[in-house]
This record gives C-alpha cells, structure tokens and sequence, in this order.
C-alpha cells in the first residue's frame, strides 16, 4: 500500500499472490506471519513449518522480490511456528511458537 496521509484513506491493490505448501513453498500452506528488514532488502515469511527468505533488490518492489528467488532459512523444530522479526541488522531472525512457556529462538538468516 501506498503511504498513507495522516487524514486520507488508503486503498489495498494486489500487485502478487504466493501458494505455500507446494513446490519452492513447501511445507505447511498455512502462514502465519512474515517481516520486512528495516533497510527494505529482505523479506521473511513464515508458516506453520518453514521460513522463507526473499531478497529484495534496491530497484525492486516487495511484489517483484515475493515473485523472485526463495531461500529456505534454518528453523527450530516448534510444534507450531507463529510469528517470525528480523534482527535489527537482518542477518538473523527470531521466532517462537504458540502455547503457555514455548521457546524463544534466534536463527541465521544469512543465505549463499
């Protein structure tokens, strides 16, 4: 979405659409949450099984990086990955599952 002005309404467009569970996306269909690097170049979503990498190009959109090469990053083994955020240098990633005391990791998310 466009940034929005601080009085103005902001209309949603789809500009791209992922299907998780099969092929590159492998794993679990389901998502459950993602980030983007606080520089913009980096792209994480998670499901319920996996996290994906996408790289983002200084030229490009976040649509053109979705679209683009997927890395699959080393995650923890959590009966069921909720939520993933980027370190403040975005060379690792913390995630957590859901449940009463569930663990707290933090990952590599540096790719070839």
């Amino acid at each position: 979405a466009a940034y929005p002005a601080a009085d103005s309404t902001t209309t949603m467009t789809d500009v791209a659409s992922l299907t998780f569970g099969t092929g590159d996306l492998s794993g679990s269909p389901e998502t459950t949450s993602g980030d983007i690097s606080e520089d913009g170049s980096r792209i994480l979503v998670r499901t319920y099984s996996r996290v994906f990498l996408f790289l983002r190009y200084p030229w490009g959109s976040v649509a053109d990086a979705l679209l683009g090469e997927v890395y699959q990053v080393p995650q923890p083994a959590e009966p069921q990955g909720e939520t993933v955020a980027f370190a403040p240098d975005a060379l690792s990633y913390t995630t957590v599952s859901e449940g009463t005391g569930p663990s707290i990791y933090t990952m590599s998310a540096v790719v070839p």
